[in-house]
């Protein structure tokens, strides 16, 4: 890799399924080794040596400085404390996701992250947008079927790892909510230079990446 900063996705070979791909964060931070950082499941988040095994994409079109600055809050955030993690939700709320330490900030909206909203959390809260969100449609063919699929991994969480009423909240608005799907913010590493892109572009971008990748 040349650049600092990239994205990664795999397909059923992590998901195990032939309809869900797995889009994750490679950085470089200084005198570091390439690095996979990303967000597996809920409560599981990774960070470890990037071996190649995923198919990659630069952002060649970010300042080589801000990609390596970027790089630095990567870390920060991969090595936050511990006991404050990660929920996977349906919800992606609107605001800042992560402190000054890196720590996720967590609300009582039954909102957390996906693997791929982890990854426009990382670069909304580094105060550069990857997407133009209000541009997102909801419902889209597809969508509801992924979302029941997850609501229901989901409920084998509830308990002390997750609280029913937030589980019961992502059920509750499931038809009101966008879905960011992993190949659409994979494309964005290649159409990204700054402002954050618009559905319209990105859309046909993200199904070309699911025509190419392998199920």
């Amino acid at each position: 890799m040349v650049e600092s900063v990239a994205f990664a996705i795999v397909g059923s070979a992590i998901t195990n399924s032939r309809h869900q791909k797995h889009v994750a964060l490679i950085y470089r931070a200084e005198n570091s080794n390439m690095m996979l950082l990303h967000l597996g499941w809920h409560r599981k988040l990774y960070h470890e040596k990037w071996k190649g095994l995923y198919h990659w994409s630069e952002f060649g079109g970010v300042d080589r400085e801000l990609q390596e600055t970027f790089a630095d809050w990567a870390v920060i955030v991969a090595e936050a404390d511990p006991g404050v993690p990660i929920p996977y939700s349906l919800i992606f709320r609107q605001g800042r996701h992560f402190d000054s330490k890196g720590n996720f900030i967590p609300e009582k909206d039954g909102s957390g992250l996906t693997c791929a909203t982890f990854l426009l959390a990382l670069f909304s809260d580094f105060d550069l947008p990857l997407l133009d969100v209000s541009s997102w449609p909801r419902s889209r063919p597809g969508d509801f079927t992924w979302m029941r699929k997850i609501l229901k991994a989901l409920r084998d969480q509830i308990g002390e790892r997750l609280p029913a009423w937030d589980w019961i909240e992502q059920v509750r608005r499931r038809h009101t909510l966008k879905r960011f799907r992993p190949e659409e913010v994979f494309a964005t590493a290649a159409l990204f230079s700054g402002e954050p892109l618009d559905f319209t572009v990105v859309e046909p971008a993200g199904a070309a990446v699911s025509l190419v990748i392998p199920a």
